[in-house]
């Protein structure tokens, strides 16, 4: 004869879980929101457990963060190693489309970190979500190379005028400066690397003023204009981002590489 008592207890056990899946979710989405600014953005969670009573007992299987149309100072995601490690996340998707990070605009970022962990007491009690530990996973930023002008001249004041096309592998820089030395037109032509924690222009054939000049010049050039992206002093990333490969396919940039939810700042 089945246990009535038994019944009841798992009934009541999981009917605090599935509302707490609907729970997690929303203050999630709403918690992340919060930090992203903008009259369009879009700002959903998805969460899948690996087990009827999962959700009772803090283990997701795969949380979704899908974001779209918003701008955001810096990331709107960190860990607290201090808090309790009892929730567990099996893989943490970012599905962001359609947003600026500080000053530059981002097609999208698509990453899969894995082995997270959460505070499930304080999102059960209170729904707050808040990450205590980060995994390291892998993720593809895309960059439209139009939108890297825009940039560059935010980003470097002495810089008046500019436009960033491709070419091939390569990508041209052409504009007009007023530097410390010289002012001058300039015309790069060079390939874009990375050394982990930035978007460097390497190989660079350098031309100002319409005419090859001085090799003093020409790398004092190279040095205004290096790096043309830091992760950590330009977008706030932290350690966020360890980028392996960066990839041209026709007016788009590709930089994949290792991925993790930093830990909050001291």
């Amino acid at each position: 004869m089945t246990n009535p008592w038994l019944l009841g207890g798992l009934a009541a056990l999981f009917g605090f879980g599935a509302a707490t899946v609907k729970n997690f979710e929303h203050a999630a989405a709403n918690e992340i929101a919060s930090k992203l600014i903008g009259d369009h953005k879009q700002v959903s969670i998805s969460v899948s457990y690996p087990g009827v009573l999962s959700p009772a007992i803090g283990e997701v299987g795969t949380a979704t963060i899908n974001a779209s149309h918003f701008r955001c100072d810096g990331l709107p995601l960190f860990t607290e190693p201090k808090r309790s490690k009892k929730g567990t996340i099996d893989h943490l998707k970012l599905n962001l489309t359609d947003f600026f990070l500080r000053d530059l605009r981002c097609e999208s970022f698509i990453a899969d970190i894995p082995d997270c962990r959460f505070d499930f007491a304080l999102a059960a009690s209170k729904k707050r979500i808040r990450l205590s530990r980060s995994g390291i996973g892998v993720g593809t930023v895309e960059l439209k190379i139009k939108d890297l002008a825009p940039y560059i001249l935010k980003k470097y004041g002495e810089i008046k005028s500019v436009e960033v096309t491709s070419d091939g592998n390569w990508i041209r820089v052409k504009g007009f400066g007023q530097f410390l030395v010289l002012t001058a037109e300039f015309d790069v032509k060079a390939k874009i690397t990375t050394n982990g924690s930035q978007l460097l222009l390497t190989d660079c054939i350098v031309r100002i003023d319409n005419k090859v000049t001085d090799a003093d010049s020409q790398q004092s050039l190279i040095n205004t204009l290096n790096p043309v992206i830091d992760f950590a002093k330009d977008l706030d990333l932290y350690d966020a981002v360890d980028a392996k490969l960066v990839q041209i396919f026709g007016d788009t940039i590709k930089v994949k590489g290792r991925v993790k939810i930093p830990d909050v700042p001291e």
